[in-house]
């Protein structure tokens, strides 16, 4: 969706939508999931750093095109069985 967006403004500017949401979006994805909630403070400096890692790749102003910000978690462990994992990893993917 458009909210996972980064783009360069017309005066040169980084401007990315509703950053929150990724917040949101990846709290209710771990919710369902019985993954423990990412800390906000964490989030934001995460995103921060990728966005800043892949200034030179934000698209210019009129082009059309968008940064594409997606942050995601998933569990893992060493028994494969039906209950919630122990283990989780947090990531940024970038495109």
């Amino acid at each position: 969706s458009s909210k996972k967006t980064g783009y360069l403004t017309d005066k040169g500017h980084k401007a990315f939508w509703q950053p929150y949401a990724y917040l949101g979006e990846l709290r209710s994805g771990a919710k369902f999931d019985e993954m423990p909630p990412f800390p906000k403070e964490r989030f934001v400096d995460a995103i921060t750093k990728v966005v800043e890692a892949n200034a030179a790749f934000v698209p210019p102003y009129g082009s059309g095109a968008t940064l594409y910000i997606r942050p995601y978690m998933f569990g893992y462990d060493s028994i494969i069985g039906v209950k919630p994992a122990n283990i989780y990893q947090f990531r940024v993917f970038c495109t």
